[in-house]
């Protein structure tokens, strides 16, 4: 069983840090989740650890895709429309159609 993680929150800073070391990524309008994939089978959890069933069929779709067995992901979930963030239909998702893509910074 793999352990349960504390998720990279976004902290305030009054300035941006420099330097070749940082990434930079947009803050979107969704909701935070872990992503727990074990056996091929996925589960969230809120950043307050609690199971996010309106998801699961989410994370049973990345988790059938991804080529490890056993990880950990964190991030945001989202609805794109049109290329930007549409958290009302974030909002009435049905779990009976998925659809999913990862975006990274690496």
């Amino acid at each position: 069983m793999l352990p349960q993680t504390d998720p990279i929150l976004p902290k305030l800073v009054r300035d941006v840090p420099r330097g070749r070391d940082w990434l930079y990524k947009l803050k979107l309008d969704g909701f935070r989740g872990t992503l727990y994939v074990e056996d091929e089978r996925g589960r969230f959890l809120s950043k307050t650890k609690k199971p996010m069933r309106r998801f699961d069929a989410l994370a049973n779709a990345i988790a059938r895709e991804l080529p490890a067995r056993d990880v950990i992901l964190d991030g945001e979930i989202v609805v794109m429309r049109e290329g930007r963030p549409d958290f009302s239909s974030l909002m009435m998702t049905e779990s009976r159609r998925v659809m999913w893509r990862s975006m990274c910074c690496g």
